[in-house]
C-alpha cells in the first residue's frame, strides 16, 4: 500500500479534496469496475477464486456498456441453475475488458472471467423476439402453507393449516322495504365493510368543544330509548352526527391493538376498549389526542338485562365517565347500577382524549374470574359481562353478510352468534348447525349445492343475538373449503375470500408452439408476480424467481405441440396479518398479477 501511495503521489502538489484524490486516482490506472454508460447507483462484488476472476453486478440495467479490469474469457453464471453460457465482448486489450450487460437492472449479473479467449461481439443489436399474448383463465388450486400446530398464526394452537378464510364482509341490517337480498347481482357497493369479531357496542357523538356547556344536550341525550343515526344533533348552530362505535370483546378497536414491543404482541390484549381523540403512534403503542374540533364526546348505548338487578360497574382506564342509566345520572365513584329487565339505556359523557372502558356485569358473575383463553381481552367470555345493545328498538334483529368466495368453493365453517342461512350465487346451501362454542356461538357446516370452478357471491343471513351485531355475530373467520377452480391473473386480495390468505397456489396451463417456435429460444415473460415463483414446464423444474423480472427460459422443456406451463405462487405473511390485532402489516397484493407473454426468437 506504502509502495502504491508513493506512486500515485510522489511529485505531484499536495490535494485537500475528495475531487482531486479521485483524479489522481483515476489518472493513475483504470478502474476495476466502470459504466461507460452512466448508471445512478450500481453495486459491485469483486472476488478471485483460483484463477477465475467473478464480478457480481447489480443495479446496472440491460444493454449498458461497462469495463472490467480482468481479462480472459467471459461468462454469464446463471445464479438460479448454475448454467453457465459465453458472454461475448466488445474489446479485450490490455487487460480491460468492454462488454454489454446481458440481464435486467433487477437482476444479479455474475461475471466470470476465466483463462482462455474471449468471444468478440460487434455490439449488433438483436433482433426482438416475437411476444404472444397468453391470454384467459388459468386452471387455479390452493396450497396452504400456515401450519399452526404451535401456534405460530393464530392462538389458541390447532393441528391444521390455515387455509383461506372470509374475514371482511359487505353487511347491511334487515329491512322490510328491501328484497332479493341473496341474489348474486344484487348491487351491495353501498353497504357498510365489517370484520368478523367487531361490532357496533356505542353510538358515539362528538367531539364538542372544551368548556361548552353541555347540561341541556347531555339531559336531551339522557332520555334516549333509541337512537336514530339518520337524525343529526343539533349544538349551538352545528349539526352533529351520530357514528357507530365498534371494537372486538377480544381484540379491542380494530386498529389499535394496545401496546406492542418492537417484535409484536407480547402476549395479552389490553382492557381498555374505548378510545377518543386523535390517534398517534408513539414508539410500540399508539396515543390519543385532542381532535382540532373538541375533546368531549358522548357514547350511547342501552344494557340488556335478563331481569331486575343491581348490576356491577366496571369503570376504569385513562378517561373517567360521567354517567346516566335509565335517564338518572350515577353517583361519582359509584360501584353499581339498578337495572330493569330488558333495554337500560346508558349515556357516558367523556371529557378528555385517551383509553377506558366501561361495562356492567350481573351481580352472581364471579369477581375474581380470570381470563384463560390466550391472546383475549379480559372482558371476552367473561360470565355474567351484559350485552351493549345498539338496536334495543328492533324486536329481532338481523344482518345480512356478502362476500366474494375463491373459485371452486364446496363447504364452509361458520361460527355465529344466531341462526344461519347461505345462499351461494343465488342458490340456497345445507346448512347443519354443530357444537355450541366456548364464547356462546354455534358453529354451522354450509355445504355448496352446485361446486362452480369461478368466484362466486355468497350471502350469509343470521337472526342475530341481543347485542351482538354487524361483524360481532361472526365469532370467527369463515373457514371455506376449496377444490380447483379457475382465475384470470390478477391480484388475489382483490377476492373477498382471498384477501387474507397467505399462503401458495397452483396455476397451471396449456399452451401450442409450433415445430419452428419450439426450436428457438422460449421464454416466459410473467408480468409481475407477488411474491415468488416456482416455474414447472412438462413436469420438468425450469426456474424459481423471488424478484424482477419474472422471466423464465422454458428452452429445454418445450416441445412443439401442447406444452404443460405450473407455476406455484406464494404471497407474503401480509394477508394474514391484515385482520389480526398488529400494526406490523405490509403490501397485500398477490398471486399471478401478469400480463403474462412467450418470448419466441432465434437460439
Amino acid at each position: 500500500v506504502d509502495a502504491a501511495v508513493k506512486e500515485i503521489f510522489e511529485g505531484k502538489p499536495r490535494t485537500s479534496t475528495p475531487a482531486e484524490v479521485e483524479f489522481l486516482v483515476n489518472a493513475s490506472f483504470p478502474r476495476d469496475f466502470a459504466c461507460d454508460t452512466p448508471v445512478e447507483n450500481p453495486f459491485v462484488l469483486h472476488r478471485k477464486a483460483g484463477a477465475r476472476d467473478i464480478y457480481m453486478v447489480y443495479g446496472v440495467p440491460k444493454g449498458a456498456q461497462c469495463t472490467f479490469r480482468s481479462f480472459g474469457a467471459v461468462e454469464l453464471w446463471d445464479v438460479w441453475s448454475g448454467d453457465t453460457k459465453a458472454l461475448p465482448v466488445l474489446s479485450q486489450n490490455d487487460g480491460i475488458t468492454k462488454l454489454q450487460m446481458p440481464l435486467e437492472e433487477t437482476e444479479a449479473q455474475l461475471i466470470v472471467f476465466a483463462p482462455g479467449k474471449p468471444q468478440i461481439s460487434a455490439g449488433s443489436s438483436v433482433e426482438s423476439p416475437e411476444r404472444i399474448p397468453v391470454q384467459g383463465a388459468w386452471e387455479f388450486e390452493l396450497k396452504p402453507t400456515l401450519d399452526n400446530r404451535w401456534g405460530d398464526y393464530r392462538l389458541p394452537a390447532s393441528n391444521t393449516f390455515i387455509g383461506v378464510e372470509a374475514r371482511r364482509f359487505r353487511y347491511a341490517e334487515a329491512n322490510a322495504s328491501q328484497t332479493g337480498w341473496a341474489n348474486p347481482s344484487l348491487d351491495d357497493s353501498a353497504w357498510e365493510t365489517v370484520a368478523e369479531s367487531y361490532g357496533p357496542h356505542f353510538w358515539k357523538l362528538g367531539p364538542f368543544p372544551a368548556g361548552a356547556d353541555l347540561t341541556q344536550l347531555e339531559a336531551r341525550l339522557a332520555k334516549l330509548t333509541s337512537v336514530d343515526p339518520s337524525k343529526p344533533v343539533e349544538f349551538a348552530g352545528t349539526q352533529y352526527r351520530w357514528q357507530s362505535y365498534q371494537y372486538s370483546m377480544r381484540w379491542g378497536p380494530e386498529q389499535d391493538p394496545g401496546h406492542q414491543g418492537y417484535h409484536g404482541l407480547k402476549g395479552e390484549m389490553p382492557k381498555d376498549f374505548i378510545t377518543l381523540g386523535k390517534p398517534r403512534t408513539k414508539s410500540t403503542t399508539i396515543v390519543y389526542e385532542p381532535e382540532p374540533t373538541g375533546v368531549r364526546y358522548f357514547l350511547w348505548t342501552s344494557a340488556a338485562a335478563p331481569r331486575a338487578m343491581d348490576a356491577r360497574l366496571c369503570v376504569g382506564g385513562e378517561i373517567m365517565p360521567a354517567i346516566w342509566v335509565n335517564g338518572t345520572p350515577l353517583a361519582s365513584g359509584a360501584s353499581s347500577a339498578h337495572l330493569k329487565g330488558g333495554s337500560n339505556p346508558v349515556l357516558l359523557r367523556y371529557d378528555k382524549p385517551g383509553r377506558g372502558y366501561f361495562m356492567l356485569e350481573d351481580p352472581s358473575s364471579p369477581a375474581g374470574w380470570k381470563q384463560t383463553y390466550p391472546l383475549a381481552s379480559p372482558w371476552y367470555n367473561k360470565p355474567g359481562v351484559l350485552p351493549l345493545d345498539t338496536r334495543p328498538e328492533v324486536s329481532r334483529p338481523t344482518g345480512w353478510y356478502r362476500f366474494t368466495a375463491p373459485p371452486g368453493l364446496r363447504s364452509m365453517k361458520i361460527a355465529a352468534h344466531g341462526s344461519v342461512r347461505v345462499w351461494v350465487a343465488g342458490r340456497p346451501a345445507a346448512v347443519k348447525p354443530g357444537t355450541k362454542r366456548q364464547d356462546g356461538s354455534v358453529e354451522y357446516t354450509a355445504t355448496v349445492a352446485h361446486v362452480s370452478t369461478t368466484t362466486e357471491n355468497v350471502t350469509l343471513r343470521v337472526n342475530q343475538q341481543r347485542g351482538v351485531y354487524g361483524g360481532a355475530a361472526i365469532a370467527e373467520p369463515i373457514a371455506l373449503e376449496c377444490g380447483p377452480g379457475k382465475i384470470a391473473p390478477g391480484d388475489w386480495s382483490l377476492i373477498d375470500g382471498l384477501a387474507s390468505y397467505s399462503g401458495g397456489a397452483f396455476y397451471k396451463k396449456t399452451i401450442t408452439l409450433t415445430a419452428r417456435q419450439a426450436q428457438g429460444r422460449v421464454v416466459l415473460d410473467l408480468g409481475k408476480v407477488s411474491a415468488s415463483v416456482e416455474v414447472r414446464v412438462n413436469g420438468q423444474k425450469t426456474g424459481v424467481r423471488v424478484a424482477p423480472p419474472w422471466k423464465v427460459d422454458l428452452s429445454r422443456h418445450v416441445r412443439s405441440g401442447e406444452n404443460r406451463i405450473e407455476l406455484l405462487i406464494f404471497n407474503t405473511l401480509a394477508n394474514h396479518y391484515q385482520t389480526i390485532p398488529t400494526r406490523y402489516r405490509g403490501s397485500s397484493v398477490s398471486g399471478l398479477i401478469g400480463p403474462v407473454n412467450l418470448e419466441v426468437g432465434k437460439e
